[in-house]
């Protein structure tokens, strides 16, 4: 039996969510919760009952021990999280309008997520879990890039599943060539992609899911995209050479902020491939092969309920469900 379910590896960092709507500078409280796609993809995953870990790293500051302790108080394996003194810890203050529309303010220069080194990979750790969960926001220069590709490497040889969700920001890189070029490198390497409608667009190019899914990802088992107009497809593989098809539906929620809803629908839908598929010798990549429409629809399912629950709350994690919340056998609302 392997060690962890899920290893989710990359950013992680502090949200600072406010207290009342209003511009930023009118805002006077703040409360500091888990934020960064990987981190908040783990605590979801340990939520729904998973054996999830994290690969990171933070600064050696008050904000770097915030986040271990949180983290790892969810049950979530911090064996792998590092911590570094050449920078701290990424901090984002977030602003809700009275329109319900959101704004970021993050620090200046790099933080401490962008100095893993290659020193920070444990191979025979990495191997502990039967699926890896990435992002892209290690790509934005060649050092972490080489360290995140390297990481990736290892999760493709030792565990059963890789995951790719690229949680793009455009605005982060000043090459948008480069930026395509880096992100499909990663996600070529990927067994699942998962993409929003803006990531769809941009890594397309424009052309669309069956177009990427011909051209560009022969050697993926799934591709799921998400949708702002509600719920979830995928295309996939079977065994057998064929392609499966399945969506699910989103589920009705009184929306206060979507940050960080797909992470949720990403820790739903792995949670539900992990229970489908307990511990066995066939790795998760090649059981998903035998899935129907069926299964595929029950895990988008699930994965909609929990993007719908984090969307129900500000911030990120909050909201994110426990095991006993959810309907795990659904597949409609």
């Amino acid at each position: 039996m392997r060690a962890l379910d899920v290893l989710c590896v990359g950013e992680t960092i502090v949200d600072m969510l406010p207290e009342e709507r209003g511009r930023l500078r009118d805002v006077s409280r703040f409360h500091k919760v888990v934020g960064g796609a990987p981190g908040n993809v783990s605590v979801g995953l340990a939520r729904l009952g998973l054996r999830s870990g994290l690969m990171c790293k933070v600064g050696e500051d008050e904000f770097g021990q915030f986040l271990r302790e949180a983290i790892e108080g969810e049950g979530v394996d911090v064996e792998l999280v590092t911590t570094t003194r050449e920078a701290m810890t990424g901090m984002t203050f977030v602003s809700l309008r009275h329109d319900g529309e959101r704004s970021f303010t993050g620090m200046q220069g790099p933080s401490a997520d962008q100095f893993m080194a290659m020193s920070d990979l444990d191979a025979e750790l990495i191997g502990r879990a039967r699926a890896a969960l990435f992002g892209t926001n290690q790509l934005l220069t060649p050092g972490p890039r080489a360290v995140a590709m390297r990481a990736l490497e290892l999760a493709r040889e030792r565990c059963g599943l890789v995951l790719v969700d690229p949680n793009v920001r455009e605005h982060l890189w000043s090459d948008t060539d480069e930026m395509w070029a880096c992100c499909m490198e990663m996600v070529k390497q990927a067994d699942i992609i998962k993409l929003n409608d803006e990531e769809l667009e941009l890594l397309s190019r424009g052309d669309g899911a069956q177009v990427l899914w011909e051209r560009d990802l022969s050697g993926a088992r799934a591709l799921v995209t998400t949708h702002a107009d509600g719920g979830a497809r995928v295309i996939a593989r079977s065994t057998g050479g064929g392609i499966v098809e399945a969506s699910a539906e989103a589920w009705p929620v009184e929306v206060v902020d979507t940050t960080g809803a797909g992470d949720g629908f990403v820790a739903g839908l792995l949670a539900s491939m992990c229970r489908q598929e307990p511990d066995g010798d066939v790795p998760l990549r090649d059981a998903l092969g035998g899935w129907g429409e069926e299964r595929w629809a029950r895990a988008l399912a699930v994965g909609c309920f929990v993007g719908s629950r984090t969307c129900a709350h500000l911030g990120a994690t909050p909201g994110l469900p426990y095991e006993s919340d959810v309907n795990w056998g659904a597949s409609a609302p």
